[in-house]
């Protein structure tokens, strides 16, 4: 709803799901759809990569133990998913609120680049007193706490993806036999591509810290991760 509330422009909705998302919840998100005219697609990712998603448990066996489930690491997949007809797409995390028309994220040029993201330390003030003591990429210097990025909004280019996903392949290994690394795909995204991403302005990533309601900050037109 925040996307479609907040833009003009003709949509397309990409939802990864698995075999838990039943009729009812699919009629009411092509409801939601119609609704404001735009376009909404399902991509039931158990099915459409099953071989992938097995070879995934194998290579990163923390993945069935991990506080998030298996869809976190869904993202990984999409330059396998997608119509190859698709050359670029905005992936979100569904704990975001987009208050901002998403075309100004759409416009951001990443030819040169396979990722755009907004870095953990400029989305977040006390990330470098708290991260960079606990995350292991960081402690271990694999890449620079500057470097780091959240992976809850991506702005993915999925042809040098197609072309180079041997790169995320070598990711998912790093990861299975790295068990201190404390995310999944985040932590696999940032070995790969930390040192090889175009760094998003942080209103398109702001972190929403908890504050009473006499605290409470003006909205802003961002894209907020909520908390």
């Amino acid at each position: 709803v925040s996307i479609f509330e907040n833009t003009n422009q003709d949509i397309t909705i990409h939802i990864l799901h698995d075999n838990t998302l039943t009729a009812d919840n699919r009629d009411k998100f092509n409801y939601l759809a119609g609704h404001y005219g735009q376009k909404i697609k399902f991509y039931n990712v158990d099915e459409l990569v099953a071989e992938e998603i097995e070879a995934f448990k194998k290579i990163v066996p923390q993945v069935l133990e991990h506080r998030v489930t298996i869809g976190g690491s869904y993202r990984l997949f999409i330059p396998k998913i997608i119509s190859e007809e698709v050359d670029k797409i905005i992936y979100f995390d569904n704990d975001v609120l987009i208050n901002l028309d998403i075309i100004n994220l759409w416009k951001v040029e990443i030819e040169n680049y396979p990722i755009a993201a907004v870095s953990e330390i400029e989305m977040q003030p006390l990330f470098k007193f708290t991260h960079n003591i606990s995350n292991y990429l960081i402690r271990s210097k694999f890449v620079k706490m500057e470097d780091y990025f959240n992976s809850g909004v991506l702005l993915l280019n999925l042809n040098y993806l197609r072309n180079n996903y041997d790169i995320l392949i070598n990711g998912c290994k790093f990861r299975g036999t790295h068990p201190e690394c404390g995310y999944l795909d985040q932590d696999i995204l940032n070995y790969c591509f930390a040192n090889n991403y175009l760094k998003l302005s942080t209103k398109f990533n702001s972190f929403n810290a908890e504050v009473s309601d006499q605290e409470a900050p003006k909205v802003k037109k961002v894209i907020y991760y909520l908390k």
